[in-house]
């Protein structure tokens, strides 16, 4: 069960990171955030709430392990 449970919320953890990742704005505008203009923001929250979070649910699934899952 627990198993489980931790597959499902690394797959919710990558597919919410793709939305950061692949579709930026969407995810400003779902957050109600802004960029003033500067596509330097764009590109941080790909990498804050798109990347980093495709790659440690990637990363959990791949090493399968309690501690990775944490």
């Amino acid at each position: 069960m627990l198993d489980t449970l931790n597959i499902a919320l690394a797959l919710t953890s990558i597919g919410l990171g793709c939305f950061g990742w692949l579709a930026p704005r969407y995810t400003l505008e779902a957050l109600d955030l802004q960029t003033n203009g500067s596509t330097m923001g764009l590109s941080e929250l790909r990498a804050s709430a798109g990347a980093l979070f495709i790659g440690l649910g990637l990363g959990a699934l791949y090493f399968g392990t309690d501690q990775a899952y944490a």
